[in-house]
Order: structure tokens, then sequence, then C-alpha cells
């Protein structure tokens, strides 16, 4: 494991050319994967986890490979409900690491080329592809995709991707592949006309699905998911190439678990984990926190937005409490209460976690995690060690130190 998060310090490094040069050495083994691949700012991995269920319940063996992930790195490699397990994994660090030498591939590449090795090894039919960060140049985009996607986009990334809705869209939209769909229920004016434009160039018939708000009832986040669940339906059903009946679609995501996308933990107090981290996504969690008004921990990267972002969960929060993120990258506490006084800042994230806690029990409010992947990670292993809750997908066991992100 020590050879893979060795690449960590290599950054991110946005472009396909040494996932390309990987790949051949590896012979190409994504070449014989079905991919839908999807992209988006928010909404695009609770997308792909919806599809990848509504493919496994249409008998096909469907993997899952997404970024980042919680508390071990296993997450992001999935075959209907299962994790790859342990000995798999090592076994695939050893067989790519030299080739990863021998290319510079960063983290998230080599566990791209990981991926690519690993699926068809596992006879996966269909393989739900979520975009790292960005689209045009990430490293899932050269897999082969017979269905795109891009799910909701806004400002993140910004320094990487570019600092208007424009540019980031640009990059998105660029996974089309020649002549293949692309879905998306995009609607603003400007950005459909660069849709059409590419759309033109590439031969690609761009889907828009109709959204039934009695679709998603009683699944996971409720309302805010209809969006997803029109994309991930039509998706399916352009890469099985047949209509599916709706109930059918909605047994198959029933008691479906997405771990940090508005999960709800019982116990006391309750506890709410989303790994919502940009403005959009806080906007969001403010409106469905609704009336419940509770008490936030909350953690960010210091490239996030997170003034905009403190600013939609102030509506709704009781009392804010401001934790540290356990990465270099992760924004001072304190910095941010200079900004927002009326939060608290603490010293690390037990600290704050427990105060947190004890102060939702004293008013009777549930505690809201959000802010970071690695928030959200820390909170999963707090829950953990109280014994009330259990990782998803099954066979993971949180890594023994805390987990590399890329």
């Amino acid at each position: 494991m020590s050879a893979l998060e060795g690449r960590i310090g290599l950054g991110v490094r946005p472009g396909l050319e040494t996932t390309r040069e990987l790949l051949d050495r590896l012979g190409n083994p994504q070449s014989v994967l079905r991919c839908v691949h999807v992209a988006g700012t928010n909404g695009k991995g609770s997308t792909c986890r919806m599809l990848h269920r509504i493919l496994s319940h249409a008998g096909m063996c469907a993997g899952l490979f997404t970024s980042p992930h919680l508390v071990c790195v296993r997450e992001r490699f999935v075959v209907g409900e299962e994790a790859i397990s342990e000995s798999e994994f090592v076994q695939l660090v050893d067989e790519v690491f030299p080739h990863a030498v021998a290319t510079g591939a960063t983290y998230f590449e080599m566990l791209t080329a990981m991926g690519a090795v690993w699926f068809p090894r596992r006879g996966v039919d269909a393989l739900v592809l979520e975009t790292g960060l960005g689209g045009r140049l990430d490293s899932t985009t050269a897999f082969p995709a017979e269905v795109c996607v891009v799910a909701q986009v806004g400002l993140d990334h910004c320094a990487i991707l570019g600092d208007t809705v424009e540019k980031i869209w640009e990059e998105k939209i660029a996974i089309a592949r020649l002549g293949k769909p692309l879905v998306t229920l995009e609607s603003r004016p400007a950005l459909l006309e660069r849709l059409a434009k590419l759309a033109l160039e590439r031969d690609v018939a761009v889907v828009r699905p109709e959204l039934d708000p009695g679709s998603v009832q009683g699944l996971p986040a409720g309302p805010h998911q209809i969006g997803n669940f029109a994309l991930a339906r039509t998706a399916a059903e352009l890469l099985l190439g047949r209509s599916l009946v709706l109930s059918e679609i909605v047994e198959s995501l029933h008691g479906m678990r997405w771990p940090g996308r508005w999960e709800r933990v019982a116990g006391d107090p309750p506890v709410i984990l989303d790994v919502g981290h940009n403005p959009d996504a806080a906007q969001a969690l403010s409106g469905l926190a609704g009336e419940a008004h509770p008490m936030v921990v909350y953690g960010t990267a210091s490239d996030k937005d997170w003034q905009a972002v403190m600013e939609c969960l102030s509506k709704s929060a009781a009392k804010i409490h401001l934790v540290p993120l356990p990465v270099a990258r992760g924004e001072d506490p304190f910095r941010i209460a200079v900004r927002f006084p009326d939060a608290v800042a603490h010293a690390t994230f037990l600290e704050g976690w427990e105060q947190a806690c004890r102060q939702a029990r004293e008013i009777g409010v549930p505690v809201l995690a959000c802010g970071s992947f690695h928030l959200v990670g820390q909170a999963v292993r707090a829950l953990m060690g109280e014994g009330r809750y259990e990782v998803w997908p099954r066979g993971i066991v949180p890594d023994p130190a805390l987990p590399g992100m890329g």
C-alpha cells in the first residue's frame, strides 16, 4: 500500500497522455468494457450509484468506479454491492506499480489503470465510471464510453477547470464521445449553445430526460434527487437499448445506500452525513435541513468557496462548529471564525464533534457533518467507534492511516 500512497505526492495532473501510456503498457484492458461515463459538479456520484443499482437489477454484472473515498481506498472499486478484496487490491498494486513508476503516473492515474485491469477480470458487463476532476482531461476519459452523462454544473475546482460556469461546462461536456449520446438536464441557454456546437462537431445526440417528481418518493434525500434519478434512468435505458418499467426501477433503488449523501444515522443525537462542499451543494443542504436546525460540524479545504458555503449553512444551523481537516490543504477553522464569529472554531475534529453532539442532545436536534470527504470520513470513523455505523460497500474496513485522496 505504501507504493500506492507514495504517488499521492505527485498531486493532480490534468491530461490523458500519462494515463494512455500507462494503459498501453498494460495492454489496454479497458477496451473491452461497456461504460457509462458521468461528469458534473454536483450529483454525479448519486447519479452513478443509482445507475449502478438500476443496471444490476436489470441483470447486468455492473461495476462502479468512483472517487474520492471516505475511509478506505477500496470503496472506489465495486461490483454489485461488494468492494474489491484486500488481497485482490494488493495484487493490483503490485501489478500496476512498476508501470506507474515508468510513466510517472499520479495516485489517481494509477487507481484508474487498476480499475481498467480489475473490472474486466471480474467479468463486468457494464461499468459506471465517475470522473475524478473535470472531464476533458480527466484520467477516466481514456476509457471507452457508450453513453455519457453530465449532471449539474457549478463553480468548483476553479483553479484547474476555469473561473466561470461556462468554462467548467465546456470541460465537463468534453467527455462526449464521437457518435455517442450525451444525457443532460442543463437548461441555461448559453451552456446549451456550447453543447450544440460540440454535438455537431462530434455527431453527438443530446438526450434530455423528463422529470417525474413522483418517481423518487421514499428514496434517500428525496426531492433534490429527482434530476439525478432521471439522468440515471435515461442512461440505463440507452445502454440497455430498451425502456424500463418505472416500478421496477424504483424497486431496484429500494434500500440503496450511498454513504455521505444526505445519509441519516440513527442514535442520540441522530447524525446526517453529506459530502457537499460547494455553494450549490450547501444551498441544497440548507433547504433539506428545513426546520430541523441541525448542529453543524464543518471542515473544508482552503481552495473551496467556504464563505459562500458558510452563508448558506448559517441560514438553517442551530450552531456551526468549525474543525480542521487532516490534510495540508485544509482551511484553518480559526480563520473561518474571524469571518463568521457566531461559529465556534476547534483545534481538533474530536473536540468539535463531541461538543456538537453534546449540544445537539441538549436541544434535541440532529448533527449535520458536511463540507468535505475528509470531514465526513472522520465522522464515519467516530460513528463506527460508537458502534452505530456500518460501512458500505461490503468488505470494507477503514484504512489504518488517514485515507489518501486523488
